[in-house]
């Protein structure tokens, strides 16, 4: 789970993913994050490259979501009734520290990594 900001806009994506398979794919998602908070302006092309590494990890992803709202407004309902459905069975990284912050008080004795 991930969040970014543009003007007015914030946009969530969520990715859920067996247990059986959070090893790997935290390890490459990891890796992706840490890569690109060292790009600089070498982002977009970073990013432009994206959809070659999400095939990679595509067959062990379990479900794949992207919500959109007005930055400074609330995390739409839906986000969290995706996330119920989930949660229970399936591990959710969470790569943004203030979705975590938001997800702990909403969920306190759930496990986010």
């Amino acid at each position: 789970m991930d969040k970014s900001d543009d003007r007015h806009i914030s946009y969530v994506s969520l990715l859920i993913i067996t247990d059986s398979n959070k090893t790997h794919i935290y390890g490459n998602i990891v890796k992706w994050v840490k890569h690109s908070n060292k790009l600089g302006k070498k982002k977009t092309s970073y990013f432009n490259d994206f959809s070659a590494r999400y095939s990679q990890i595509l067959p062990f992803i379990e479900a794949s979501r992207a919500f959109s709202y007005l930055k400074g407004s609330k995390i739409p309902p839906v986000l969290f009734s995706t996330i119920e459905a989930y949660v229970d069975k399936y591990t959710i990284f969470v790569m943004d520290d203030k979705l975590v912050e938001a997800l702990q008080k909403r969920y306190p004795s759930q496990w986010f990594l």
